[in-house]
């Protein structure tokens, strides 16, 4: 009933492209390390006394 088109199949290969980029296992891990890492960063600053941070 329905024809495939040819064009078709390159739209989806490009829609599977564009996820695998945006939500592959490399991207993740890039993302999660980071996040860690501005947690890090934050709670380090957070916790530091007052006297630290005080200009002279």
């Amino acid at each position: 009933m329905f024809k495939n088109f040819t064009g078709f199949n390159l739209v989806e290969q490009m829609h599977r492209l564009r996820r695998e980029r945006k939500f592959g296992p490399k991207k993740i891990q890039k993302k999660s390390i980071g996040l860690l890492a501005v947690a890090a960063v934050f709670l380090l600053i957070w916790f530091l006394p007052t006297e630290v941070l005080s200009l002279p």
